[in-house]
């Protein structure tokens, strides 16, 4: 793994992914937490991309160009040329953790994901 030393910008939307999918804040929580705690979002998420692996540099469903990272069991997607998170989502196969962990390598897994990426209608590159 090549860690990677490009600072990403944070993306509303992955802010707001951050506190809900990873710190588990609720609805009503999610833009105070957000709010209180934007240089921890960006610098955890900096690190989940700098200590992860580039899985995927491509065009996406609507021609921008993403990068797909994957630390342990969290996807994060960004702009590739505005650096820029657009979201961040965790890999889950209904096992435990270390299961969804072994499975990230496996090619025709990591393959799978990148298909959902580039083809979701849900996942789009927007600046917020």
């Amino acid at each position: 793994m090549v860690e990677n030393t490009v600072e990403y910008n944070i993306s509303t939307h992955a802010k707001q992914r951050y506190a809900e999918r990873i710190m588990g804040k609720e609805d009503i929580d999610i833009n105070r937490f957000v709010t209180l705690n934007e240089d921890k979002i960006k610098t955890d998420i900096n690190k989940l991309i700098s200590y992860g692996d580039l899985i995927y540099t491509g065009k996406q469903n609507k021609g921008n160009v993403v990068d797909v990272y994957i630390k342990d069991c969290w996807v994060i997607i960004a702009d590739n040329k505005a650096k820029n998170v657009i979201t961040i989502f965790k890999i889950d196969l209904g096992l435990d953790d270390e299961f969804n962990k072994f499975l990230k390598y496996s090619s025709d897994y990591v393959i799978s994901i990148i298909a959902i990426i580039i083809t979701s209608p849900r996942i789009s590159v927007y600046k917020h």
